[in-house]
């Protein structure tokens, strides 16, 4: 929303030089010269068998979209950054859909970048006594892609975006899990200090879906 409200911002400016021109020549596209935006001269020689008010128009959009794409890159980059620090919070886990529900407590260090974001973690619980967990992301804008470590398959691939305050994900498991190689991940982030992990998967019976994990952290 403010990477929208900046690039509006400019090309309502943009288009009001537009209309005005700085030397009063632009209103109805005729005489000696006039200036598409401050400190940009024309000519009638510069646009030679061109509509001047079209052509400024052009350079007013591809600024838009120049000033539209920084705004939205230092947005992605903020909130990457909002993942940085220490995170410690408790959570369930199911190793498979029908497997018993288990208890867990988690420890994460999130290192993040204004592209990337690496979450390094150990989950601990009854049953499994002790498991490393980690995701590595990069971004290209809102696109995601990455890898995930936490299956008892090996390394599975992330691919996905963001969606407001929620990274969203689709797993390519490296072999099969629960009958298949898909499941959604979500890294989603809880308040200014909080983040939350999930996991979805698709029961091979019943064809419903069932969260295999979900851990709720809190920064230390």
């Amino acid at each position: 929303m403010r990477a929208m409200s900046q690039a509006w911002t400019f090309i309502a400016t943009a288009s009001q030089r537009i209309r005005l021109g700085q030397s009063g020549t632009l209103q109805n596209g005729h005489g000696e010269g006039g200036t598409c935006r401050q400190g940009e001269r024309w000519t009638n020689s510069q646009f030679k068998g061109r509509d001047p008010m079209k052509s400024c128009a052009r350079l007013a959009f591809a600024g838009c979209l120049t000033a539209a794409a920084g705004a939205a890159h230092a947005d992605e980059a903020e909130f990457l950054r909002s993942f940085e620090g220490n995170f410690a919070g408790k959570g369930t886990v199911k190793v498979t859909t029908d497997a018993p529900t288990m208890n867990v407590s988690c420890r994460f260090d999130s290192d993040a970048t204004s592209s990337s974001l690496s979450l390094d973690g150990t989950c601990r619980g009854l049953v499994v006594v002790t498991r490393a967990i980690s995701a590595d992301l990069k971004s290209t804008g809102t696109k995601y892609t990455g890898t995930y470590v936490g299956s008892r398959t090996g390394p599975a691939q992330l691919s996905g975006r963001r969606s407001g305050n929620a990274i969203n994900l689709g797993i390519r498991w490296a072999k099969e899990v629960n009958g298949d190689r898909t499941a959604q991940m979500t890294v989603e982030k809880s308040g200014e200090d909080g983040m939350r992990l999930t996991v979805i998967d698709v029961d091979p019976k019943t064809g419903e879906r069932v969260m295999t994990s979900r851990i709720d952290l809190r920064r230390t």
